[in-house]
């Protein structure tokens, strides 16, 4: 599948030597999300994996998450898999991508999850809810948007969050830059 969205480049790749099915952008070379195609509730990349580390750092189980990007949709879907009392919030900017997470990567909103086509800042500033839990995943082709990496925006973020709630970013990058290192 290839589509090029209002927001970037979106193409769904698939390694059928290692069972693999990947969301990319337009340099190819970087996954945006991925699954296992015979095991899809298990997360494919470090970067998915290594989110969920800040889950025991919390005083009880997250009732209250909100994602900022989806990607595939595997996080979100992997969260809910496990914490079937918890309410997601997830904002996408891209309805091309909450269409290529559904079609390919079995992502599904319920009455517990629900997409929210919404730039990430806009639905940050403009939300009343707190969450215990709040994911930075935002990307756009290889980097994230500037206006999700200011200190304005996260301190935004933080005032999103309940009394010893966490925030985690995923900031992977394939390169090392001034901008990489300030994040």
């Amino acid at each position: 599948y290839e589509k090029n969205s209002l927001y970037q480049y979106i193409s769904v790749i698939e390694d059928t030597v290692k069972k693999e099915r990947y969301v990319r952008n337009q340099k190819k070379e970087y996954a945006q999300g991925g699954i296992y195609l015979n095991a899809p509730d298990k997360l494919l990349f470090e970067f998915t994996q290594m989110g969920f580390v800040a889950l025991p750092f919390l005083d009880s189980d997250p009732k209250e998450v909100l994602f900022v990007g989806l990607g595939a949709g595997a996080m979100p879907r992997y969260f809910s898999a496990r914490y079937p009392d918890a309410v997601i919030d997830v904002a996408e900017i891209d309805p091309d991508m909450v269409t290529v997470a559904q079609k390919y990567f079995y992502f599904k909103e319920n009455e517990r999850m629900k997409v929210h086509v919404d730039d990430g800042r806009l639905f940050v500033k403009r939300t009343k809810k707190k969450y215990d839990w709040i994911v930075l995943d935002a990307y756009q082709n290889d980097y994230i948007p500037f206006h999700l990496t200011t200190l304005e925006f996260l301190k935004e973020v933080k005032s999103k969050l309940k009394d010893g709630g966490i925030v985690v970013a995923n900031i992977t990058s394939s390169y090392r830059t001034k901008f990489f290192d300030s994040m």
